[in-house]
């Protein structure tokens, strides 16, 4: 299995109808079965913007940093999508994708389309 350790501080900042986040997060891994680990640093910027009540579209860009021995960029990811406002109780979360995975010998592009459905119980 792989266990993940993680600190993140995030900033965010609104101006009128759009919100702008900056998230800075060290993780580190180890798989427990060989105790391989690894470090990264990610850096997610995003923008929001309020289109109605119940419409939020954004776009955001993430970095992961490697601190290997080569202590590269190892990936970059897109994400363009919505979020749509059911009622107080229920959000749908409509997103693209979009990955990059750079490796030594090559590069490695990926597309994710995904739907979330979002609930709130009150217990």
């Amino acid at each position: 299995s792989l266990n993940r350790y993680s600190g993140f501080f995030t900033l965010n900042v609104k101006q009128g109808r759009f919100k702008f986040s900056n998230r800075n997060l060290i993780q580190a891994s180890v798989r427990s079965y060989n105790g391989e680990s690894s470090l990264r640093f990610r850096n997610k910027s995003k923008i929001r913007f309020k289109l109605t009540k119940k419409i939020k579209p954004y776009l955001s860009y993430e970095l992961f940093y490697r601190f290997d021995e080569l202590n590269r960029v190892s990936n970059n990811r897109m994400v363009l999508g919505s979020n749509f406002s059911i009622n107080k109780h229920w959000n749908v979360k409509l997103f693209y994708l979009l990955e990059k995975e750079i490796k030594s010998d090559h590069t490695e592009v990926e597309g994710v389309f995904g739907l979330k459905l979002l609930g709130k119980l009150k217990l």
